[in-house]
């Protein structure tokens, strides 16, 4: 049974779609599972098949990936590839999702500002000193 298309970063596919033919495209992508009852991959194996991966990529679209990381412990890999590397990556059948590593906009929770007043005197607990 084949499997169907990963689901895709609609930012990756902005960005795969805006690059040039040598420009860099960095994607993060995990890996299928091996099977229900064996959840994870053992790391070794993670890495020899995404080096098999690559390569594969590599041979399809005669470009070269510009820098990899493989994180096994995670069953993922990010990548900084030419377009239709990242595309050749994709079409791999071991790939469970992927996502544009770089995002347009930040993930970090931005920190409120207080209004500048000062907060409500306390009630109750123990009388400042000199207060009895």
């Amino acid at each position: 049974m084949a499997r169907k298309p990963p689901p895709v970063d609609p930012a990756l596919e902005q960005q795969l779609s805006a690059a040039g033919d040598d420009d860099a495209v960095e994607a993060t992508f995990s890996l299928h599972p091996p099977s229900d009852s064996s959840p994870l991959i053992d790391p070794a194996e993670v890495r020899t098949q995404v080096a098999r991966l690559v390569k594969s990529a590599e041979d399809a679209t005669g470009q070269k990936v510009r820098d990899l990381n493989v994180l096994p412990r995670i069953q993922s890999f990010v990548l900084s590839a030419p377009p239709k590397v990242v595309r050749a990556v994709l079409r791999c059948g071991e790939i469970a999702s992927a996502l544009a590593n770089i995002q347009p906009e930040s993930m970090a929770i931005e920190p409120v500002t207080g209004s500048g007043k000062k907060p409500p005197p306390r009630r109750g607990g123990k009388p400042k000193k000199g207060d009895a």
